[in-house]
């Protein structure tokens, strides 16, 4: 599926070069729109009725299974990614690939390492949402606002 929507957007920026705008204006309102659902869930259960963690090895084999079969994966990455290929890049698509997998595995490191650290965040809550849905809300926010203002150069 994944390979599937990766082709079709990289047939539709080769026939409309524009298209990478409405790209990123779709990717940049997702991340608005995940933001607004983060902060409108009310969050449920305890900590107490959370199961026990998965072994890392199981952990890392469902996270590489869901970012290669996610078609959010690319959406993301073909609008987070465009605006910092080099317009001399030799091979503009090998540049976009290698950037991706060095910001995807920083990123995907990044959030796996913050789970370890604040994993009691899930149980406290601020306004009536927990802190961390709240965190990430604001987070996803940035970004998309940064995505969907951004005008090229």
């Amino acid at each position: 599926m994944t390979c599937l929507l990766w082709l079709a957007l990289t047939l539709a920026i080769k026939t409309t070069p524009e298209a990478i705008g409405y790209i990123q204006m779709a990717g940049g309102l997702y991340l608005l729109f995940l933001a607004v659902s983060l902060v409108r869930d009310q969050g449920g259960g305890s900590a107490a009725s959370c199961p026990e963690a998965p072994p890392f090895k199981t952990l890392l084999f469902r996270g590489v299974i869901t970012n290669v079969t996610n078609p959010k994966v690319p959406i993301f990455f073909f609008a987070f990614i465009p605006p910092f290929i080099p317009v001399d890049a030799a091979d503009p698509a090998l540049y976009a690939f290698g950037l991706g997998c060095l910001l995807g595995g920083l990123i995907n490191f990044g959030f796996g390492l913050s789970g370890s650290l604040f994993r009691g965040l899930g149980t406290r809550t601020t306004l009536g949402r927990p802190v961390a849905n709240v965190i990430l809300a604001g987070l996803f926010a940035i970004i998309g606002l940064s995505v969907i203002t951004f005008k090229g150069v």
